[in-house]
């Protein structure tokens, strides 16, 4: 038998020394590559054939360690795991799944508002097909070109903040917050200027269109400040406020319903920007200390590119369909513009994207529960059995799963009571449910259930920072989303463009299912990384 390199030696008394008892040869190769060791490094320092080889090595010379009674005894594992089992878990999962749905709340208060006043704070049953353009398209933008953002923001934001680092909490959300509005105001000059010259829209058209744009982009950048520094509380009080304002507005005196909606949304962002700089009181002087020393925006975005292309084509995803059904001609109809609102493909996708707010309190537990549990492994068994170990998270993510279902059982019956009940849109709009909104309905419902699954995935990966996957899925599921919708909305008729949809979002699903798949067969090696 070969002597071990005095190098491999000096691997196998530090990896012990950080991880103890490792549970198998992927999570010994985990830690050298973390430690900055290539293949190449391997060969030429250490005399290995490669980098799997010396893993194997490592943990076969570590599996003839001694170790204490804790460490070996794999009861203490199943006792510590289940301990978690108990009514602190659940207690501590219900309020996670009740805060996850909390943020959503604000949602279904301006469908409340819609179906009882026929307005919310950008929302207008009165406007015509001209106008309804104008404010969904803004609303659409919006979201598309702060969702990079938005992600950002939340991640970079909350590193800092629950690290106690305050001042770079502050610069690096400022930074990122000025630099997004800046983006939004340069991508809309370019629009007008490309209008200007085109004529793809009347000029007051746009210019309503990018009043909307600015305000709501300012809106969603404004609340994205709010979840780093957990003051979710702000986004349903200053929504609930702004709302009433609105209504007040808008039934009691005569000004215009374009100024009614842009009032509320400023009262919305001055709210937040008020809780904001209270919650960073006495930072402000320290600001200007380490702001020079701080790293620069660049990096920032650098070092968290993948997540903000996440952010940027999920919400393509969501979107594609409506760009591609209303470009569409309807009914050998020629439509007047370039991309022109249809009403009752709307109603259908309004009504199918609920299942997803439904669902967004999952998605929270989900996270909470899967960090907990992963912290629990990490940190207080010392990797003894890989089967328990693997059986643990297989158990968590088939439990999460159950929950998920669950919900999304109970929003497609609420979903389909509104609709079918007489209590429901009939009560609501004096009409029966359009034949082409049911159409979209139950084919956007079963796309927006695949994409909330799919992003259930991809909190797993982004918790075991596997975020490069997530961004390759879902830019293949746009294209899909595309490629598919263009073909039926062009060839069948424009509201078949949901096929599309439901095809990106359903391939979303799946590679998110293969990657996660593929995360959990080595679970042991992603949970060291």
């Amino acid at each position: 038998m070969n002597p071990i390199p005095e190098k491999v030696s000096d691997l196998i008394l530090e990896i012990k020394n950080l991880i103890g008892m490792p549970v198998g040869a992927n999570a010994v190769m985990a830690v050298l590559e973390s430690m900055g060791i290539r293949e190449i490094d391997v060969v030429e320092d250490y005399q290995q054939e490669s980098l799997a080889t010396m893993a194997t090595l490592i943990y076969n010379e570590l599996l003839k360690e001694e170790y204490t009674d804790e460490e070996m005894n794999p009861s203490n594992l199943d006792v510590y795991v289940s301990s978690y089992e108990g009514f602190n878990k659940v207690k501590e999962g219900t309020k996670f799944y009740i805060k996850g749905l909390f943020s959503v709340l604000p949602v279904f208060l301006q469908i409340f508002c819609v179906v009882y006043f026929g307005y919310a704070i950008w929302v207008n049953v009165g406007f015509n097909d001209l106008q309804s353009t104008a404010v969904v398209l803004a609303v659409i933008w919006a979201l598309i070109l702060t969702g990079g953002f938005i992600q950002v923001i939340g991640r970079v934001g909350s590193y800092y903040w629950s690290s106690l680092q305050r001042v770079k909490s502050y610069i690096a959300m400022n930074r990122l917050f000025f630099k997004a509005a800046r983006f939004v105001v340069f991508v809309l000059l370019f629009m007008n200027i490309v209008n200007f010259f085109l004529h793809l829209y009347p000029y007051i058209m746009m210019l309503i269109f990018s009043i909307y744009t600015f305000l709501i982009s300012i809106l969603l950048l404004s609340l994205a400040l709010m979840y780093p520094i957990e003051k979710r509380w702000t986004i349903l009080f200053s929504i609930s406020v702004a709302t009433s304002i609105a209504l007040c507005l808008h039934f009691y005196t005569n000004i215009h319903v374009f100024i009614t909606h842009w009032i509320g949304i400023s009262i919305v962002i001055l709210e937040s920007f008020l809780v904001y700089k209270w919650s960073f009181k006495g930072v402000e002087s320290q600001k200007k200390k380490d702001a020079k020393k701080f790293i620069r925006y660049g990096v920032i975005i650098y070092n968290n590119n993948l997540y903000f292309l996440y952010g940027v084509f999920l919400y393509i995803l969501i979107f594609m369909d409506r760009f591609l059904a209303w470009s569409a001609d309807r009914d050998n109809t020629v439509i007047p513009y370039i991309v022109y609102y249809e009403k009752d493909y709307e109603i259908g996708m309004d009504l199918s994207i609920i299942i997803f707010f439904l669902v967004a309190g999952v998605l929270e537990y989900s996270m909470h529960v899967f960090s907990k549990q992963l912290s629990v492994v990490l940190q207080k068994l010392d990797f003894y059995s890989l089967t328990v170990f693997k059986r643990e998270f297989a158990y968590l993510y088939l439990r999460n799963l159950l929950v998920f279902l669950g919900t999304s059982l109970v929003a497609f019956l609420l979903v389909y009571s509104f609709m079918y009940y007489d209590w429901g849109y009939k009560s609501a709009f004096g009409e029966s449910f359009p034949e082409i909104s049911n159409k979209v309905l139950m084919y956007g419902s079963v796309g927006y259930f695949c994409l909330s699954w799919g992003m259930l995935n991809v909190l797993y990966m982004f918790r075991l920072n596997q975020p490069k996957n997530a961004v390759k899925i879902i830019i293949l599921a746009v294209i899909i989303d595309f490629v598919v919708g263009a073909l039926c909305s062009r060839m069948i008729s424009y509201e078949y463009s949901v096929y599309g949809m439901l095809a990106g979002m359903l391939f979303f699903l799946l590679g998110s299912l293969y990657y996660n798949y593929k995360i959990f067969s080595r679970i042991d090696y992603y949970a060291v990384l």
